[in-house]
């Protein structure tokens, strides 16, 4: 795979793309947007918000041959790319074509109006009737596909934009693509303007009429065509690839499984493991898009067989890719050092500590703990069970127990960094550490003064801007329901969410310089409260940023072990 070789021809594609639809993107953006699609992680929101419909296709297009795996699921064995209109699906009897249509994810404007389908300009050229003409242009001959004369029809508009109930709730529901006759009436909006025809002078000069008639140029009436039509929300780019990559992962667990019942063999991976299977099809997503950026680069090409996957071709090559992609990890993993990343994060956090606190008793305390987590760590590591910094990442950032590595993705040195600072902070108030190593899906720590008795319990869970707040609640709390070692804690312990996906922005007030009240244990911008168990005291990272501003402040009287210091962290981690 030459990934140099299929960015010149995205770029390409994007520069194309971005002509035709008139994108105003710089050539950063556009050299963005291509790196998020190759590497699955933003750089910059830049590109994927300019080029938001070059980026969307691609992940439809792949979502849509990945269901083709699921023979259940699917009556199509063909996905053909960019010759019909964005996509279409083709079976034996059948044809849908899709259209994907975007909007800005981060913009005011992010609804979707019937007026949006319907709207036309001097010609018959609205989203719609685009969508339904591919009837008259489709031509079976021109892509080698053996497929019946009475074909059935389907139209789809794929997006990612939320839409208005008035006028296009209908089309959201009709997943089945068959309204009944007696639900669809001439008070439709869509079907009264698609029905409306279209009247244009011939030319400038002359005062002669042409009248553009739905039905002569697409060959069947608007009512038909509506009835077959399924307005789609995906979601997000970051929800659909999402998507995507659980029906891989389950696809290639599902495949692994068999294979080793088959054939009787025994390969050292556990069907459990989330993130190994993650990490596989996000080795596979990659290999997918290479193989469609080229096979279709050209759109010249006489031969349009290039264009169309088939269900075996595409079985076959996944197959191939899931193997490539565990030699490949495999080999990742000889060659990185977790230890090493551990070790590397800790010298440049004692530097920061060196440079930024001016007061000699924190600087004390916080080098006094970030030594504390390094002993600890290797002490564990030096055990029998070993894997302990694999241990440690997945628990971070997947909330699993898997001894498997994964590879890092750009930017999850800074998170782990971050994190560990975050630990060095809020470990540093207590005399008496421990990290809790048991066979559980957190990672859990617990920490007390010499003034207590009773333990504090802490866990952590950084969510690397994948997650909201509320969505990182719910992967916790389900978690917690499926690792009995959690289950089993009979006392409150508190759990920091870091690093999500802001819904808004947070609350930056400081509780060790400014007395406040605020609500922990959910977002209401997010609009959803949760049922949380008893014992989980959520938090948001500003609690721990403001343990951050803490270590920065210039007063000598500040001690992280102080009795007055303790009292104001405790009341934070307890307030309601």
């Amino acid at each position: 795979m030459d990934i140099k070789k299929t960015e010149q021809l995205l770029l390409l594609k994007a520069n194309e793309y971005k002509s035709k639809f008139n994108i105003e993107a710089t050539d950063t953006e556009v050299v963005e947007a291509i790196h998020y699609l190759l590497n699955q992680t933003p750089e910059n929101v830049g590109g994927i918000t300019a080029l938001r419909g070059f980026v969307y296709q691609y992940y439809v297009a792949m979502y849509y041959m990945v269901e083709m795996l699921y023979e259940k699921n699917s009556w199509w064995d063909n996905v053909v790319f960019e010759i019909l209109d964005d996509i279409a699906l083709i079976g034996k009897d059948q044809i849908r074509f899709i259209q994907v249509k975007t909007v800005r994810e981060d913009g005011e404007d992010r609804h979707l109006t019937a007026k949006h389908l319907y709207e036309r300009k001097d010609e018959l050229n609205s989203w719609l009737d685009k969508l339904f003409y591919n009837m008259q242009k489709f031509n079976k001959d021109e892509i080698g596909i053996n497929i019946s004369k009475d074909m059935q029809f389907q139209f789809e508009l794929a997006t990612n934009a939320t839409y208005e109930k008035e006028g296009l709730g209908i089309y959201a529901k009709n997943d089945f693509y068959k309204i009944e006759d007696k639900i669809l009436t001439d008070k439709d909006i869509l079907l009264s303007k698609l029905n409306k025809e279209l009247v244009k002078s011939s030319t400038k000069k002359s005062n002669s009429r042409i009248v553009l008639n739905f039905n002569e140029r697409v060959g069947q009436e608007p009512k038909w065509c509506l009835e077959r039509f399924y307005l789609n929300h995906f979601g997000s780019i970051e929800s659909l690839k999402n998507k995507i990559i659980g029906k891989l992962s389950d696809y290639c667990r599902r495949s692994m499984v068999e294979e080793i019942l088959s054939e009787k063999k025994s390969l050292n991976i556990n069907p459990n493991n989330n993130p190994l299977f993650t990490e596989i099809s996000s080795r596979v997503l990659q290999n997918m898009l290479v193989t469609i950026v080229e096979k279709t680069h050209k759109d010249h090409l006489p031969d349009k067989y290039s264009f169309v996957f088939s269900r075996k071709e595409f079985e076959n090559l996944v197959n191939v890719w899931t193997k490539h992609a565990i030699t490949n990890m495999q080999l990742d993993i000889q060659n990185f050092n977790f230890r090493e990343l551990f070790l590397s994060c800790f010298q440049e956090l004692d530097s920061e500590i060196d440079l930024s606190c001016s007061v000699l008793s924190v600087k004390k305390d916080l080098r006094e703990s970030i030594t504390w987590i390094y002993e600890a760590l290797e002490n564990e590591n030096s055990k029998i069970s070993k894997f302990v910094y694999e241990k440690f990442l997945n628990r971070l950032f997947h909330l699993d127990n898997s001894n498997f590595p994964i590879s890092q993705k750009i930017g999850d040195d800074k998170f782990l960094k971050d994190s560990l600072k975050y630990i060095v902070l809020y470990l540093a108030f207590y005399s008496d550490r421990e990290f809790i190593f048991d066979n559980n899906k957190f990672l859990f720590k617990k920490g007390r003064s010499d003034q207590e008795a009773i333990w504090n319990l802490f866990s952590m869970y950084n969510a690397r801007g994948k997650d909201t707040y509320l969505q990182a609640q719910k992967k916790i709390i389900s978690q917690i329901e499926n690792c009995s070692f959690s289950n089993s804690i009979q006392e409150p312990y508190h759990f920091f969410i870091t690093h999500e996906d802001k819904a808004a922005n947070p609350n930056n007030t400081n509780p060790f310089f400014i007395n406040n009240s605020i609500t922990h244990n959910y977002r209401s911008e997010e609009k959803e409260i949760i049922d949380i168990p008893i014992y989980v005291k959520f938090h948001e990272e500003k609690d721990l940023q403001a343990i951050y501003e803490l270590s920065q402040s210039s007063d000598e009287t500040i001690e992280f072990k102080g009795d007055e210091t303790i009292k104001i962290w405790h009341e934070m981690l307890w307030r309601e």
